[in-house]
């Protein structure tokens, strides 16, 4: 079948993109107007020619880090009605912030927030830098959150990738790679496809296309409005990109929890190392797998990034270092999400 005029000249532009400013201009103009029709409203986004307050882009963007969209929204809100502004969050107590972060997990998040605010209130006259090789220089910030924030909050023509960014840019070119390599050469694409202005919008847009229509599974591409920019949709290999990374087992650990309970108070203690620094838990140790079998107990079991873990409760009188709390104000406290499980077998 002889191809049409206007299918020929796609496979054309697409032979050369992105040498071909014209088609480039047309990717982002289309992605833009779709972005602005479709665009989900979310409290942290600001749509169109206002920026956003660069707290709020700050905050959310942290809070997005290995979380997802549904469940930082609460989050969100429940925090900026704690801490309206940087100063309110530089002048918290960080019992305060750890609170409110509870059960949002990678707690050196909040406490890097805290820092960082009161850095920025003392040193920075309470103003954000406009750039990312400015913003990336404070503590917690790193090279995707400060491009999020210089892009979206003042306009900085910088690419923000993330996954739903590598999935869009690795189906429009058919890119090989996986992991960093497959982020780098994802950036490259992107970048050269990024509009002088309204740099905010169109990473917002890319990401947003990722997370809704250019999905890892099942992607709408009939609805896609850069659907004749794919090279993989253009030769039937959209499930084929992007290339899947090699799966790492993860380790299982063990440990066995010791509820202490007296007069109605129970024995808690503050953590002072590790990624759950300043939370408090109750007191529990690691074990084997054989001790663990042999504790007639139901098992409460949490996923961390690197490794599984399985506790058990026990009912204990030991000696430690903590305090003792009243049973019915214990969730006074801030505790990590695993231990918030814990109480819930004793609730």
């Amino acid at each position: 079948m002889k191809k049409s005029s206007k299918g020929f000249l796609s496979d054309l532009l697409l032979s050369i993109y992105p040498l071909h400013c014209l088609f480039m201009r047309e990717f982002s103009e289309k992605l833009l107007a779709w972005y602005y029709d479709v665009a989900r409203e979310l409290p942290f986004r600001v749509v169109g020619k206002v920026h956003p307050n660069p707290y709020h882009v700050w905050v959310s963007e942290i809070m997005l880090q290995q979380t997802t969209v549904a469940t930082v929204i609460d989050y969100f809100n429940r925090w900026m009605t704690r801490f309206p502004t940087l100063q309110d969050l530089a002048d918290a107590d960080e019992h305060d912030v750890l609170k409110a972060w509870e059960g949002l997990g990678y707690y050196s998040r909040a406490r890097n927030l805290h820092f960082t605010a009161k850095d920025l209130v003392d040193n920075y006259g309470g103003q954000f830098p406009s750039m990312s090789k400015e913003l990336v220089k404070l503590k917690g910030i790193g090279p995707y959150t400060a491009a999020a924030i210089s892009s979206i909050a003042f306009d900085e023509s910088i690419v923000v990738v993330d996954g739903n960014v590598c999935r869009v840019m690795a189906r429009l070119h058919m890119l090989p790679e996986v992991a960093k390599a497959l982020e780098e050469s994802a950036r490259l694409k992107a970048q050269k496809v990024m509009p002088d202005h309204h740099c905010g919008d169109f990473n917002s847009a890319l990401m947003e296309l990722g997370a809704t229509l250019c999905s890892p599974t099942s992607p709408s591409c009939e609805d896609c409005p850069v659907q004749e920019f794919c090279k993989a949709y253009a030769k039937n290999k959209v499930d084929q990109f992007p290339k899947p990374k090699p799966k790492l087992a993860q380790p299982q650990k063990y440990g066995k929890v010791f509820w202490m309970e007296r007069d109605g108070k129970v024995f808690i203690r503050k953590r002072t190392e590790g990624l759950l620094k300043n939370l408090w838990e109750l007191p529990w140790v690691e074990i084997d797998s054989k001790e663990f079998d042999q504790i007639d107990q139901k098992p409460v079991r949490h996923v961390f990034s690197h490794f599984k873990l399985g506790l058990k409760v026990i009912d204990a009188d030991l000696e430690s270092e903590g305090i003792w709390v009243e049973k019915s104000k214990l969730l006074d406290y801030p505790f990590s999400k695993l231990m918030l499980k814990v109480l819930g077998t004793k609730s």
